[in-house]
């Protein structure tokens, strides 16, 4: 899970995790509000190895990067 804090990013938002090939691992539509939101994603199923996470809402990207450590 991690937390979301950002005045731009409402209504919808497109959240992807991209592996390091650049292919797309999870492609998922979520609904935030204005403000400070908690997003939870399943990431067990994913190999051990470092992500990119992006969130876009159609004009405005948000990209982080994470690391998936032993299970």
């Amino acid at each position: 899970q991690f937390d979301l804090e950002q005045a731009d990013l409402s209504k919808d938002v497109r959240l992807q995790v991209i592996d390091l090939t650049g292919s797309v691992v999870i492609d998922r539509e979520i609904g935030v509000v204005l403000g400070s939101n908690r997003l939870e994603i399943s990431i067990g199923k994913l190999e051990q190895g470092m992500y990119l996470i992006r969130l876009t809402n159609g004009k405005t990207i948000h990209q982080g990067r994470f690391l998936k450590a032993r299970p």
